[in-house]
């Protein structure tokens, strides 16, 4: 090839590189162009991933929190021995324990009125969380919760749910141990002489004194003395279990029976010389203000003194001046035995801090009391069988108290006599969370 010819093919050569140069740059631009895209795409969608992510866990977080709290709560109620009912009126209602937890995660105040909880800023916005917690069940001694828990991060929201499920623990507590003569909250202060056939349960064997005596307390009880008092509050629960005064019809001072009939009345006075009552069967009498057990004639209407249920609601001091058989329910009124009066039957008194004096040469063969806020005196001269539950007990001179044993009791005792006796995983438990859709 010539020279000539040669560079011709050279000259016609030049513009095809500037052309393949501004291709491959076009080719790059165009490639950084889409990887660019693609990075701030996926920048953005790593970023909203991030927030609904992160409102996940504020959710599962606020769950857990919530529960950990009504766990609180709820054992707290239940360690004050309630019944059923009140147990979960308290859990429930406006000023109760679910509502408590609601309002200290969204008003997130402590106690000591600090935040009860912080979140981070996320890009600038601050996390939220709601909190909602409602009744799904309702089974026996069983109740079922549901909480729901939403967080929410710059608008990304996610909800969870865990179940919760509340049970009312209950163990059958004896009401009235088996040769049990004595329970007393306070001091026992016997005489020297004294005998006790039977048990004797106080809240501290010290309290067991034979003051001025160097006889041992154990010389003048039969059987043991035991300490502490298995539940006492069952006997404050069975005291001002004083039940309503329903609309009953007014009672006459004639009561006719039919066999095996129970019939309940209710009046503003009673004197019950003034009552005479004729057949079989039960008689309850409700009385508002005035009982009055005068000197004129005993009252011994039935051989079993179950028969006759006084329930009276006044504060005057009832004062008993002869020898009843009777069941007699004193709500918050002083009581007191004139001299050789005495009581065949059950007497319970709600009535605090006052004493009750028991009469001097009375007849006390069978007499039952339980007056768990009040002090008893008791007298030598007369005979005592049954059992006494006070808050402190004394006698004047050396008495002798035999234990019998109550066959059945008259007054209504539902829910007394049950034990709070459920553990930490018996009282409340909790299932895993689940997200809701």
């Amino acid at each position: 090839m010539s020279v000539k010819r040669l560079r011709l093919h050279i000259e016609n050569e030049e513009g095809s590189g500037l052309i393949l140069a501004l291709m491959t740059l076009l080719v790059l631009s165009v490639l950084g162009a889409s990887l660019g895209a693609v990075t701030v795409g996926s920048f953005k969608l790593s970023d909203a991933n991030r927030d609904d992510t992160s409102a996940y866990y504020i959710a599962e977080a606020g769950a857990n929190m919530a529960y950990e709290e009504m766990k609180e709560g709820v054992l707290s109620e239940y360690e004050n021995d309630y019944s059923e009912g009140v147990f979960f009126d308290r859990v429930t209602d406006d000023n109760g324990v679910i509502k408590n937890v609601e309002d200290k995660i969204k008003n997130n105040k402590n106690g000591s009125g600090g935040p009860f909880y912080t979140f981070e800023s996320q890009n600038g916005s601050i996390p939220s969380l709601t909190i909602a917690i409602e009744e799904i069940t309702k089974d026996g001694n069983k109740r079922g919760y549901m909480i729901s828990s939403t967080g929410n991060v710059d608008g990304k929201k996610r909800t969870v749910k865990k179940p919760v499920e509340v049970t009312y623990v209950r163990e059958d507590v004896e009401l009235f141990p088996d040769n049990a003569a004595i329970i007393a909250s306070g001091e026992i202060k016997l005489k020297k002489g004294s005998k006790i056939d039977g048990d004797v349960i106080v809240s501290n064997v010290s309290n067991l004194t034979v003051p001025g005596n160097s006889t041992e307390p154990e010389d003048s009880v039969s059987g043991s003395i035991v300490s502490p008092i298995p539940n006492w509050k069952i006997y404050k629960d069975l005291a001002r279990s004083f039940p309503e005064i329903g609309q009953y019809v007014e009672l006459p001072n004639t009561v006719n029976l039919d066999k095996n009939e129970d019939l309940y009345y209710r009046t503003d006075k009673l004197n019950l010389s003034d009552l005479t009552i004729n057949g079989d069967g039960v008689v309850n009498i409700f009385v508002e203000n005035e009982l009055t057990i005068d000197k004129k004639t005993d009252f011994d209407y039935s051989t079993d003194f179950r028969n006759v249920r006084i329930y009276y609601a006044g504060t005057d001091t009832v004062k008993i001046n002869s020898k009843i058989k009777a069941s007699l329910f004193i709500k918050n009124a002083p009581i007191t035995f004139a001299n050789k009066a005495s009581l065949e039957g059950i007497l319970v008194s709600g009535n605090e801090g006052s004493e009750i004096k028991l009469s001097q040469h009375g007849d006390f063969s069978e007499t039952y009391i339980i007056a768990p806020f009040s002090n008893v005196r008791m007298n030598n001269k007369s005979n005592y069988n049954g059992f006494l539950i006070a808050g402190n007990i004394n006698n004047v001179n050396k008495i002798d108290l035999n234990y019998k044993e109550i066959n059945s009791f008259p007054f209504e005792i539902d829910g007394i006599g049950q034990g709070m006796d459920g553990s930490e995983g018996e009282v409340i438990t909790s299932e895993p969370i689940i997200e809701s859709d």
